[in-house]
């Protein structure tokens, strides 16, 4: 099975002739919670999903959105926020899925499939894997001194017609022991798990933004900062970039 399972998620690319095209990109976003009894194998997947492309040098990214619908009897996931329900809500409407569970993940925008679904997100990645883009990302950035905050600065190619960009601040590994819940007792190691994210339409291929930063007194070298462009009404994801901090 492991053989098979590791066929499945070869990435593929290709070189792209095309003066205005570029190189495939895939952003997997998972929803998930640490109340949530199938999350566990998710966490697991998306680790393998991230070592696979580190290991074959492929642009294949992983973010983690912890929402709040597993909240109860007094406990809250640690990571989660309703904003990111709603985006995931917002997200599964767009494609049209009607009904949210966790885990549950959109690869480039697509799917709203279950997140430890090995055959299924692997055959999206291998499929966008082929296809070029015609959009492309870059950003920087810089500590904003005494604001506790980021200043990104981006450029894009393509057209920003209905694009949005999302800039998400992910810490790249957590461990954390559940206190209650599905979960109570576990020790559940999570990739590249949201901490902040904010987001704004796109009215110009070079813009400026400015993100808070979780805590006056982070480590940025735990951080990734995943920059990506999405049409307005969710949907496709045109073009991802991402920052790695020393």
């Amino acid at each position: 099975m492991k053989k098979l399972f590791f066929i499945t998620l070869v990435f593929i690319s290709f070189h792209i002739k095309a003066q205005e095209t570029f190189f495939p990109q895939v952003l997997v976003e998972l929803y998930s919670s640490e109340g949530c009894e199938n999350c566990p194998a998710a966490d697991d997947f998306m680790k393998e999903i991230l070592h696979i492309a580190d290991t074959f040098n492929q642009p294949v990214y992983v973010i983690d959105f912890h929402v709040d619908i597993w909240n109860r009897s007094g406990w809250v996931d640690p990571f989660s926020d309703s904003l990111y329900s709603k985006r995931q809500f917002n997200e599964a409407m767009s494609v049209g899925q009607k009904s949210i569970f966790t885990p549950m993940a959109f690869v480039n925008g697509q799917g709203g499939i279950p997140g430890a679904a090995k055959k299924e997100v692997g055959s999206y990645i291998n499929v966008l894997m082929r296809k070029s883009r015609t959009y492309n990302l870059t950003t920087n950035a810089q500590v904003l001194q005494g604001k506790n905050s980021l200043t990104i600065d981006y450029k894009i190619v393509g057209k920003t017609d209905s694009v949005e960009i999302h800039f998400a601040l992910v810490k790249k590994l957590i461990s954390s022991k559940v206190t209650a819940g599905d979960n109570k007792g576990k020790t559940l190691i999570h990739h590249n798990v949201v901490r902040m994210f904010k987001s704004e339409v796109v009215t110009s291929k070079v813009g400026h933004f400015e993100l808070p930063l979780p805590d006056p007194n982070i480590d940025l070298s735990e951080y990734a900062l995943v920059a990506y462009l999405q049409h307005q009404n969710g949907g496709n994801v045109y073009a991802v970039d991402e920052l790695l901090f020393k």
